[in-house]
């Protein structure tokens, strides 16, 4: 007895089969005039409960790559973003996105309708590790008023990032009052001359700062 016992306790099982991601079906899209109309890849069962429902038309890829932004006299935050163009033959339709980075949930944005071969920009939540700070000192100068503004961006990373930041520079339309610049550092990347705002790329070191200053 003891003797089957043991042939049974060295037998080796059978090794497993390896899994086998499951192959989704993909709804396929009639493009008309002014039109969209989507064909469900398999029949869904809708609830009559008189709530919205879910039903899964399609999933593909899209190549990108994640900028970091910041917009310091908005708000102290770097949020995350992705740009993208949209390689299907068929339209994006508008509504409410769900963003995720990898398995976690980062938050919701407006989406519009987006065309074929259309680019947009997919919004990711906030990069806690991240932060900007931005101080402005007004100043009167010989009966000019003047202003100081510093510009603080920490990464808590052990990564260098590159982090955007948009900064409105004072602007006037009143031709009897002149508004200049005397000086910034860094120079920024681009300056919009109508609206006056400047586009700043920082690369900033890991667990480190960078600064922007500006006097005007």
């Amino acid at each position: 007895m003891a003797r089957d016992e043991d042939t049974s306790m060295n037998e080796k099982s059978a090794p497993a089969p390896e899994p086998v991601e499951a192959e989704q079906a993909v709804s396929t899209a009639e493009t008309g005039y002014a039109s969209v109309s989507f064909r469900a890849p398999r029949r869904e069962s809708i609830p009559s409960d008189g709530e919205s429902h879910r039903v899964a038309l399609s999933r593909f890829d899209l190549p990108a790559n994640l900028e970091r932004a910041a917009s310091p006299q908005i708000s102290e935050k770097v949020f995350v973003r992705a740009p993208l163009t949209n390689a299907m033959d068929y339209p994006l339709l508008g509504g409410t996105a769900n963003a995720f980075q990898g398995d976690e949930y980062a938050g919701q944005y407006a989406l519009e309708s987006v065309p074929p071969g259309g680019d947009f920009v997919a919004d990711f939540g906030s990069d806690d590790a991240l932060t900007v700070e931005r101080k402005a000192r007004p100043r009167r100068d010989e009966g000019d008023w003047r202003v100081d503004v510093r510009i603080v961006v920490k990464n808590q990373r052990k990564t260098a990032q590159r982090v955007t930041v948009k900064e409105a520079m004072p602007i006037t339309f009143e031709k009897d009052i002149v508004v200049k610049v005397d000086s910034t550092e860094p120079i920024p990347s681009d300056v919009d001359a109508v609206t006056g705002m400047a586009t700043y790329r920082l690369d900033v070191p890991p667990s480190g700062v960078s600064m922007i200053s500006y006097r005007a």
